[in-house]
């Protein structure tokens, strides 16, 4: 974790967590890592992005999302999976979608 992060206060933490998983780009990434790890070019794929046209744009957002602690990259098998951290978000999330777009207001 980046020595700013650490020394961060709580509520700045979390908006900058808000704030890499607000694109759309950002929000695939987590929910295609939900299901378990993936190497970057299928990752890409699941986030709909072009391996060579989208490079850049995936690679801004894998930083951000990593440098908040909520992916992490296994050396080991070349895979990309969420933390406990990113887990938490996740899960989050789509209790959110399941909430939100029920589509009544109750």
């Amino acid at each position: 974790m980046a020595n700013w992060v650490k020394t961060m206060s709580g509520e700045d933490k979390l908006i900058k967590i808000l704030e890499a998983i607000s694109s759309p780009v950002g929000f695939k990434i987590l929910e295609s890592l939900r299901s378990g790890g993936l190497r970057y070019n299928d990752l890409m794929e699941r986030c709909d992005l072009d391996a060579v046209k989208d490079a850049g744009k995936f690679s801004l957002y894998i930083k951000k999302i990593m440098r908040n602690g909520l992916v992490e990259l296994n050396i080991s098998d070349k895979k990309y999976r969420l933390t406990w951290k990113g887990e938490c978000i996740s899960w989050h999330i789509k209790e959110m979608k399941r909430v939100c777009l029920r589509g009544s207001d109750e």
